[in-house]
C-alpha cells in the first residue's frame, strides 16, 4: 500500500496547519471582507476582524486555540444579534453577515489542512456575495484578485515541504484562474445579471 499523499506531494487532509498558510488564509478573508465592512453593520465587521486579528495572534505567538464552548457562545451571541438588528436571519444583509461571522468563527476554530479547505471556500463565497451589492468593473477586478489570493492560499495548503513562498503560491493559482477564463466567459454570456 502506497500512502498517495507523500508520493504526490501533497499534504495530508488531517495535518496541522503552518503558521505561513493561517496568515495567508486569513489575510485572504480580511481582504474579501472589506467591500462587506461599507455596508454590513459596523457590529459586524467589528466581529469578524477581531476573529481575525484573534486568530493571526494565536498562530504568530503560539497561544492556546480557543475552545468549542467559548466559539459556540460567539456563534449565538453573533446570531442573535443579526436576528434582532435585521429582524431575520435570511435575506440579503442577514445572509452575509451570518456568513461573514460564520467565516471568520471557521477560520478561528481551523486546526488541520481540512479545515482551511472549507475556510478558504467560505472565502470564496464571501467575494461572490460582493456581487450582491455591486456590479462595477472596478469591483470585478478587485473580487478577481481576492479569488487569485485564496487560490494561492489553498495552493500552499496543499504543498508538504512547507515552503511555498509567494512565487510559488502565486504562479500555480494565476495558471489555475487563467484557466477557469473560458467558463466565466460562458457563464457571462449566457446567464443574465442582476441589474
Amino acid at each position: 500500500w502506497i500512502d498517495m499523499a507523500k508520493t504526490k506531494k501533497i499534504a495530508p487532509t488531517f495535518a496541522p496547519l503552518p503558521r505561513l498558510d493561517v496568515l495567508w488564509l486569513a489575510a485572504s478573508l480580511l481582504l474579501a471582507a472589506i467591500p462587506h465592512a461599507l455596508i454590513i453593520a459596523p457590529w459586524v465587521s467589528a466581529l469578524f476582524f477581531f476573529a481575525l486579528a484573534w486568530r493571526a495572534t494565536i498562530s504568530w505567538c503560539g497561544l492556546a486555540m480557543p475552545r468549542r464552548w467559548q466559539i459556540l457562545a460567539l456563534a449565538a451571541i453573533a446570531m442573535a444579534g443579526i436576528y434582532l438588528g435585521y429582524r431575520t436571519l435570511v435575506g440579503r444583509d442577514a445572509g452575509v453577515a451570518l456568513l461573514l461571522i460564520m467565516s471568520s468563527l471557521k477560520l478561528l476554530e481551523m486546526r488541520n489542512r481540512r479545515d482551511a479547505m472549507l475556510t478558504a471556500f467560505l472565502g470564496y463565497f464571501l467575494v461572490l456575495t460582493e456581487f450582491l451589492y455591486s456590479q462595477s468593473i472596478g469591483l470585478g477586478i478587485y473580487a478577481l484578485a481576492v479569488a487569485w489570493l485564496i487560490t494561492a492560499a489553498l495552493v500552499g495548503i496543499h504543498r508538504t515541504d512547507n515552503a511555498a513562498g509567494f512565487r510559488e503560491r502565486l504562479l500555480p493559482s494565476a495558471r489555475l484562474l487563467l484557466q477557469a477564463v473560458p467558463m466565466m466567459l460562458i457563464l457571462f454570456i449566457l446567464f443574465p445579471r442582476v441589474g
